[in-house]
């Protein structure tokens, strides 16, 4: 059966009376009123034409005014989908009085006729670059991975099928249907896909021993993949393809290895991701010394606080704060056994500071004394 278009119509003319003569060439107005619904609207709008010389575009769902000289217009409704249903003609006639209203309301009501296809994946690693809808082995557009999609599809029989599926995912049941489209209704099809893992996870853990174990790790899986660690906190390497991997362990310049490069075996395809766990033995000496800070400060010494910097020597790009110190008064810190250049901050436009000697070199276990010198005027 064949639709055709429906829509319901209302004309309705106000006339604003005054108590003077109304110029019977006053312009009056046209109020043109759109409403759509169904379950699948026309987003796109319609175009209504006037004497068929002017046009105005009209929204889904809206209302428009028109300014147009008294008498008899003719108004045609068009850009109706053919999915949506039209009753009456969609051409007639209206008055518009001078100085007075004239309304039209159009009711357009949209039933599809197709099937909405959902779409739900879980699992690891779900492929985000979504599937392909099939219908009568035609290609109909794309879908996500978890998504709900209208498809037109004319009546009758229809196998539909989902395609471009990952590798590593599979669907739940068949991945064709056949379905009963019947005219002016959307059938419901469920597609349930469940993905497995394709990667691993490579845990990397540092047991130190010794004196000095903080510093900089670093754990490397086949020479390539990186990640920093800690003692007491290890690393995640993810994304390793599945397979045997050789993981190393790079430690600070104090410390040394106790084991050699370790290999872990990599599996993937399971709903649970695979974790290998590997922990390095290290033994690290002595790297550290201990550096005394003193201020002292001459004329009228500052309220508040200096802050001590350290640059490592050549390195100022990013200084690492070893902490306050009050003038007059000491601080005493720990740091890595080396070279060093301190810079003292927070000082008074005042105040004048006489650094002492760089670079700044700190042997393992020595305390070394550093002094700025600060002479500030009264």
């Amino acid at each position: 059966m064949r639709i055709h278009p429906v829509i319901a119509l209302i004309v309705g003319i106000t006339v604003t009376s005054c108590d003077d003569a109304i110029d019977p060439s006053a312009p009056g107005t046209l109020v043109v009123s759109t409403t759509t619904d169904g379950d699948d609207p026309d987003t796109d709008g319609y175009l209504l034409t006037i004497n068929g010389t002017e046009s105005v575009a009209l929204d889904p769902t809206g209302t428009i005014e028109a300014e147009l000289t008294p008498g008899r217009h003719t108004l045609r409704l068009l850009g109706v989908a053919e999915h949506c249903s039209v009753s009456s003609p969609t051409s007639l006639h209206v008055n518009v009085p001078p100085r007075g209203t004239a309304s039209v309301a159009f009711t357009i009501s949209c039933l599809a006729t197709g099937a909405r296809i959902t779409t739900t994946s879980t699992g690891l690693d779900i492929d985000s670059n979504g599937f392909r809808i099939v219908v009568d082995g035609t290609d109909r557009g794309p879908i996500g991975t978890n998504d709900s999609v209208l498809t037109r599809i004319n009546p009758g029989d229809r196998t539909i099928a989902l395609t471009a599926v990952a590798s590593n995912c599979t669907l739940e049941g068949s991945s064709l249907r056949t379905v009963a489209i019947v005219d002016r209704e959307v059938a419901s099809i469920e597609f349930e896909v469940v993905c497995k893992a394709t990667t691993g996870v490579i845990k990397v853990s540092v047991e130190a021993s010794g004196i000095d174990a903080e510093g900089s790790y670093l754990a490397m899986v086949d020479g390539a993949m990186e990640s920093p660690l800690q003692p007491g906190s290890p690393a995640y390497i993810a994304l390793v393809p599945p397979g045997d991997h050789v993981v190393s362990l790079q430690p600070p310049s104090n410390c040394s290895v106790e084991d050699d490069d370790q290999l872990a075996s990599v599996s993937a395809g399971e709903l649970t991701r695979d974790t290998v766990d590997l922990t390095f033995s290290v033994s690290c000496v002595l790297n550290s010394g201990t550096l005394r800070i003193t201020a002292p400060t001459t004329g009228r010494v500052p309220a508040g606080q200096y802050s001590v910097w350290d640059c490592y020597y050549f390195y100022c790009y990013y200084p690492e704060f070893l902490g306050n110190l009050a003038p007059n008064d000491t601080l005493i810190t720990r740091v890595i056994a080396g070279s060093h250049s301190l810079l003292l901050y927070d000082v008074p436009a005042r105040c004048d500071v006489s650094y002492p000697p760089t670079p700044l070199t700190l042997l393992p276990g020595d305390t070394l004394d550093v002094e700025f010198q600060v002479r500030c005027s009264t």
